[in-house]
């Protein structure tokens, strides 16, 4: 009788703890999910900075933004400002990946926008100027970064060609070693063939 009750309540306390596990973490991916819907649906008229990371595009007028603050959308229209605080463009977000957007400007000339610029969504050109130069050191290092990232990506491509044309020179030389052992043995069989008496 002793052993039924000890068993019962043994598992009582083990149904209880399973059900205190089940709704904490039903709490925690509500919790999970509303950061979510949060980060990605922010609200309209929410207001975003970036920085501009590197130009994208081949005509120069699409660029690679990284997010310092806020969230940008698709279809967002944004500002684009020098580091100086100083007015440059318009343009409208290309396509977002996590804090990274693709921008693309508008009656700006082509790479008149440089790593580091700021680009803003529902600033007006004083609050956007403000921004720049009280966060100087914040655009400052992630223009630092991009260009550190830049070079980087420069000497992965440089060191890639190089090895690349030492595999092609290396490739032409096997071949044409292969083209001379196979001419020097077809004229040996030919000739020894041809002009052999026993033959």
């Amino acid at each position: 009788m002793r052993r039924i009750a000890l068993t019962i309540v043994t598992v009582g306390v083990f149904l209880g703890a399973l059900a205190f596990v089940s709704a904490a973490e039903e709490d925690c991916l509500q919790t999970a999910k509303l950061e979510i819907a949060q980060s990605t649906f922010p609200p309209y008229g929410s207001r975003a900075a970036g920085v501009v990371k590197r130009v994208a595009g081949t005509d120069g007028n699409r660029y690679l933004v990284r997010a310092v603050s806020g969230f940008f959308k698709p279809g967002d229209d944004v500002s684009v400002f020098t580091l100086q605080g100083n007015f440059v463009a318009i343009g409208k977000i290309y396509s977002t990946y996590g804090e990274e957007s693709y921008v693309d400007v508008f009656n700006a000339p082509e790479y008149t926008i440089g790593v580091g610029d700021g680009v803003f969504r529902n600033y007006t050109n004083a609050e956007a100027r403000a921004a720049i130069l009280d966060k100087q050191n914040v655009f400052g290092n992630v223009a630092a970064a991009a260009r550190m990232e830049e070079e980087r990506i420069e000497n992965q491509i440089a060191a890639e060609q190089r090895r690349e044309s030492a595999d092609r020179l290396k490739w032409q030389d096997d071949m044409t070693r292969l083209r001379l052992q196979l001419d020097a043995q077809y004229s040996s069989y030919y000739y020894g063939y041809r002009y052999n008496p026993f033959f």
